[in-house]
């Protein structure tokens, strides 16, 4: 399911014109609350221009993360 909600998320900007940034897609190796913790900190460590605006999770637990 992730890789299809990645898919999805790279047809859409392509659709709208929007480049690629490949350093906003994070990869980790679950779907628990320490999963999103992790890239919730990966996120943050990014250089204020450079962070998302919004995100995206698989699973509500990873969200919670």
């Amino acid at each position: 399911m992730a890789d299809l909600r990645l898919a999805g998320y790279r047809q859409a900007l392509a659709a709208a014109g929007v480049p690629q940034r490949p350093e906003l897609v994070f990869s980790v190796n679950g779907y628990h609350r320490r999963d999103g913790a992790e890239a919730g900190r990966r996120i943050l460590a990014l250089p204020p221009r450079s962070a998302p605006t919004a995100s995206s999770a698989p699973t509500t637990s990873s969200r919670r993360g």
